[in-house]
């Protein structure tokens, strides 16, 4: 599952408010150009290979404007063989997905015979983290800067493995592009 994010400006896109209706509105903020968010993608580790990484936009006359930078990586052939997937998301406005302070707070962790979801907060960053044993696949959703989500998705590898491609990616750089 993909999750969405909120962005600060240059010129808006076509389809973003330019003025705010009402004074206590924000202007919606432009989207980060597509190669920025694609040259944070990690390289493949040491015994990987890594596809072509792809982008995609999507912005128009709805209040969701979402671009996405996606590369999946691969050890083998084999149905079994691990594989796993980076997406950075930049969303100018749903910044407020993670803003849900339910009770308890935001950090909570539930366990199945299946598997485990957590919510944690990590170096201030709130993380969600899903891990599946029938499904063999492990999720971590990472948002950083107040605006970027980073979804790493594993199958048919230890979901320890997660924190090891998160610590590829440059997030001090990410949450400071504009």
């Amino acid at each position: 599952m993909l999750l969405p994010v909120l962005a600060a400006s240059a010129a808006p896109e076509k389809g973003q408010k330019t003025t705010p209706a009402h004074p206590q509105e924000t202007q919606t903020p432009a989207l980060v150009d597509a190669a920025k968010l694609r040259d944070l993608l990690p390289e493949p580790p040491a015994g990987w290979k890594a596809e072509r990484a792809e982008t995609q936009s999507s912005s128009g006359d709805d209040e969701i404007h979402i671009r996405t930078a996606r590369r999946s990586y691969y050890t083998g052939p084999g149905e079994k063989d691990p594989t796993a997937a980076v997406t950075i998301i930049d969303s100018t406005n749903n910044a407020d997905y993670f803003d849900a302070d339910e009770e308890g707070g935001w950090e909570q962790e539930s366990k199945t015979e299946d598997g485990y979801d957590k919510r944690l907060v990590l170096d201030g960053m709130k993380v969600i983290e899903h891990y599946s044993k029938e499904a063999a696949t492990g999720s971590l959703s990472v948002f950083v800067g107040n605006r970027y989500f980073v979804q790493i998705e594993l199958t048919n590898d230890d979901p320890a493995k997660l924190y090891d491609w998160l610590k590829r990616i440059d997030l001090a750089k990410l949450a400071a592009l504009k």
